[in-house]
């Protein structure tokens, strides 16, 4: 998984602002922050996602804002029964 920072700090007033799948992902790294979604992504390069908070003892307990844009395409390949955002 490539991470990668993004803009703001994300609290509600600056909420951590996703451009790319790498920035999607690295939301991995703080399941408790504020996100928002600056643009659509599709996913159809990714041939397994990893959801975000993938278990009960790390869920995500965040803010994610769709902002009105459409992550599509996202593929995952598991018969795991998740608690998190995909």
């Amino acid at each position: 998984n490539g991470y990668e920072e993004m803009l703001g700090n994300g609290t509600v007033y600056s909420p951590y602002e996703i451009r790319t799948i790498a920035q999607l992902q690295s939301v991995a790294i703080d399941l408790t922050a504020y996100y928002k979604l600056m643009n659509d992504l599709d996913l159809s390069s990714i041939t397994n996602w990893t959801p975000l908070g993938e278990d009960s003892s790390a869920p995500f307990t965040g803010n994610f804002n769709g902002n009105g844009y459409t992550i599509s395409n996202m593929k995952i390949n598991s018969t795991t029964n998740y608690k998190c955002i995909p």
